[in-house]
């Protein structure tokens, strides 16, 4: 059967049914606004684990063989508390973080942007244990993409250490460390 002749075919077929069905023949509902009736859940208790980022730190940022950084760190709440949202900022560098943990798939993300590459969203996934947070990722830091690790280890309330990883072969091997100290 020609093409054309097909979509002719299907084409009278969708517009035959009868205005009261979908293409399923489901009947379709009258009145009613969706949007009226969505609900916003409820804001998930694990948002708590990472509460404490809330506040404004000073960073310290190096690389190995590299000398350290100062920079900031100044962390919100957003989307009606359902997320943690960072802005970091070194000399010539800023990067934006958004934490937000999936309900359903019971996981933290860690959504980064930063001003090395246009456009890119690292989506990095993982969990809190034992007051520390570690999500992983696949990231091209110049090299191809690779698995890379982030561990951020509360001490105390006022201090993270942050840590990331690259894994070569079967190891994890430093790429960046920081210390973070709030300030307010």
């Amino acid at each position: 059967m020609n093409r054309l002749v097909l979509i002719a075919c299907m084409l009278a077929l969708v517009l035959a049914l009868p205005s009261g069905l979908s293409a399923q023949g489901e009947e379709k509902k009258e009145g009613g606004d969706p949007a009226a009736e969505m609900k916003v859940p409820e804001v998930p208790v694990e948002m708590e684990q990472l509460a404490n980022w809330v506040g404004e730190w000073k960073v310290v940022f190096g690389g190995p063989g590299q000398e350290p950084e100062e920079g900031t760190y100044v962390v919100r709440k957003g989307l009606m508390d359902r997320a943690y949202i960072g802005d970091f900022k070194l000399p010539g560098f800023e990067g934006h973080a958004v934490y937000s943990f999936d309900s359903n798939g019971k996981k933290w993300h860690m959504f980064w942007f930063d001003c090395m590459v246009s456009g890119h969203v690292g989506d990095w996934t993982g969990e809190v244990k034992d007051g520390t947070l570690t999500v992983e990722a696949m990231e091209d830091m110049g090299s191809g993409p690779q698995p890379m690790r982030i561990t951020e280890k509360w001490e105390g309330k006022d201090k993270v250490n942050w840590t990331m990883e690259a894994k070569q072969g079967d190891a994890w091997g430093p790429v960046m460390t920081g210390t973070y100290t709030r300030t307010k």
